[in-house]
């Protein structure tokens, strides 16, 4: 709700809270990352992505989160790996 609100730090900040009990879920990682980047803190969103996607390398999604980062951060080669 937070992040559909543009609370986007507040929800960085409950995400991040709800990853600390739940480290093993991806989907909070990629969350977490989604948030950073709507705060223009890209570089810890693709730390995020990256965790995301070690929990859970099928998913099309963190991939797909990744390489659009990638992009925007001017690394194309990165994002097509």
């Amino acid at each position: 709700l937070l992040f559909h609100e543009g609370q986007f730090e507040a929800a960085h900040q409950a995400f991040t809270a709800a990853a600390a009990g739940l480290p093993g879920d991806g989907g909070l990682h990629n969350d977490i990352a989604v948030a950073l980047r709507k705060l223009e803190r890209r570089e810890e969103a693709l730390q995020h992505y990256d965790a995301a996607i070690a929990l859970n390398p099928a998913s099309p999604v963190y991939w797909c989160n990744r390489a659009s980062l990638l992009i925007d951060l001017a690394r194309p080669a990165e994002a097509l790996q």
